[in-house]
């Protein structure tokens, strides 16, 4: 899987390729003298234009400036030049441009299977396979933005539908993929055989090199190719990629969303919060986490409020380069975003003014909900559907679950006394434990109105049955009496309100 070796990175979220080799950039001992690459940001563009021509003139080097979208200036500075500009009132914000290395482990190259299954998913509420995909459009019209290594252009699976496009690496490429991982995100979006969309066109937009690294600064200005080139009519972007929170990139996402382009990102691949990292940070972008065939979520994909949806991630047959036909299967959340964007191009398709949060909506709301397992607290569960056929499970934002019911499963004993709880709705999130309550009474017919005590009972079901050991006077033992119980349960959101209290049973 993908290692972040420094936090503004950018790495293609995948699990795919050779295992690259790490590389270290040396820091310098005086930070006075020493310069680094930042990204400045500007509130317009005639302050990035003033700026740059006076950061030269001092001898400053500048790398890139950025007058569309993102309105910034990229160059070498030290941490005393960084400190001066923040007394300058047309400065906003400055951060590290740091290189990233990414360390990927190869899934083997695979043969075509006669069922896809990540595009089987889609059409269907049900994960059992019906190794068929049915769509009612292909995305023709629609243009997709592929911000990722290039794409092979020649490769079968895009039967001439790849334009002219962009590179931020200088290494003589162009946007032609050496790395496979931007050709395997296209033919998800919009393949002959392995697209959701496919009848889209594709643009490379390359801002990582051969070997699936890149920088900030190159993604941001990737992005702010696009709204300089996107031509009238519907777009959509995929960006399968990311690093460490980065303002300067969440910024430029939402320029492009401004300029009407629908943008899917990759949620990243370490088991942990998406809104540390970014793009998948972006409030505007549609952040996607993976889930595998058995709509598990995947165990690396990140997690949290900041994703809007999950799609399929593991296992994924796409084209890749090496020759024009070839294939690999890849994993990751590079793989998932692609589901989306592919799916943004088939309803913009047939609603092609539709703005990004239309799409976004739309895509959200047709969705599969509560099947993904693993989702993680605080993730939405919801799982990309293209298919309106047959019912969407009722789904509402997280919250508390129902009250449970309760009642002793026998009658308690000296010892111990078990107690069988179950609650109708976990609240959109897994159950986590129940609070038991074990109330006295002064007979079989008086209420049961003197709390004996509260229990903790850990469990992730909907129903459960818990043994408690209880203690009175300094031993383990339920006096003689008369007993009931009540349950609380408790989710990730809160805690239920509390059950009614269960039949009164005698203890002799």
């Amino acid at each position: 899987m993908i290692r972040f070796v420094q936090k503004k990175s950018i790495v293609a979220f995948a699990i795919f390729g050779i295992l690259f080799g790490s590389m270290h950039v040396a820091q310098a001992a005086n930070s006075n003298t020493a310069t680094e690459r930042y990204i400045l940001s500007f509130s317009n563009d005639d302050d990035v234009q003033g700026e740059s021509n006076s950061f030269r003139s001092k001898g400053i080097k500048i790398h890139q400036t950025y007058t569309q979208g993102f309105k910034g200036v990229v160059g070498d500075f030290t941490t005393a030049q960084i400190n001066d500009l923040k007394k300058n009132p047309k400065f906003l914000s400055a951060e590290k441009d740091g290189p990233v290395y990414a360390t990927a482990i190869s899934n083997p190259a695979s043969v075509q299977t006669p069922a896809v299954w990540g595009l089987d998913r889609l059409d269907q509420r049900s994960a059992s396979p019906s190794n068929s995909y049915s769509y009612t459009s292909n995305g023709q019209g629609v243009t997709a933005y592929v911000i990722d290594t290039g794409i092979l252009a020649t490769h079968e699976e895009f039967a001439g539908r790849v334009s002219p496009g962009n590179t931020q690496i200088a290494d003589g490429n162009g946007t032609r993929d050496c790395n496979g991982h931007g050709t395997h995100v296209s033919g998800t979006i919009g393949g002959t055989k392995y697209g959701v969309a496919k009848g889209v066109t594709l643009v490379p937009v390359r801002v990582l090199d051969c070997t699936g690294s890149g920088f900030t600064s190159g993604v941001i200005a990737g992005i702010n190719w696009v709204i300089t080139n996107h031509v009238s009519g519907p777009a959509v972007a995929n960006i399968s990629l990311g690093g460490g929170f980065s303002a300067a990139l969440n910024n430029a996402v939402a320029a492009l969303v401004a300029d009407g382009v629908v943008v899917a990102v990759a949620a990243g691949n370490d088991n942990r919060n998406a809104c540390s990292y970014s793009p998948a940070s972006a409030p505007n972008a549609i952040t996607v986490g993976a889930t595998d065939s058995t709509d598990r979520r995947a165990n690396f994909s990140n997690f949290g409020t900041c994703l809007d949806i999950f799609a399929p991630g593991v296992g994924i047959t796409s084209s890749v380069i090496g020759s024009n036909i070839a294939t690999a299967v890849y994993g990751g959340t590079s793989m998932a975003s692609p589901h989306v964007a592919g799916a943004a191009a088939l309803l913009l398709e047939a609603t092609p003014t539709a703005t990004p949060a239309q799409i976004q909506s739309a895509l959200v709301t047709a969705s599969t909900c509560a099947v993904v397992t693993d989702a993680v607290t605080g993730s939405p569960n919801r799982l990309l559907a293209t298919s309106t056929a047959g019912a969407p499970i009722v789904c509402s934002a997280p919250a508390t679950p129902s009250a449970p019911s309760v009642a002793f499963v026998t009658t308690p004993r000296p010892r111990t006394l078990s107690v069988s709880v179950s609650t109708a709705n976990n609240g959109g999130a897994a159950i986590q434990s129940y609070t038991l309550k074990i109330w006295t009474a002064r007979n079989a017919t008086s209420a049961a109105t003197t709390l004996y005590g509260t229990y903790s009972c850990t469990s992730t079901s909907l129903t459960a049955t818990c043994t408690i050991t209880t203690t009175a006077n300094g031993r383990n033992a339920l006096p003689a009496g008369f007993y009931a119980a009540s349950a609380i349960a408790v989710n990730g959101f809160g805690s239920s309100g509390e059950s009614a209290k269960s039949a009164i049973v005698q203890v002799r």
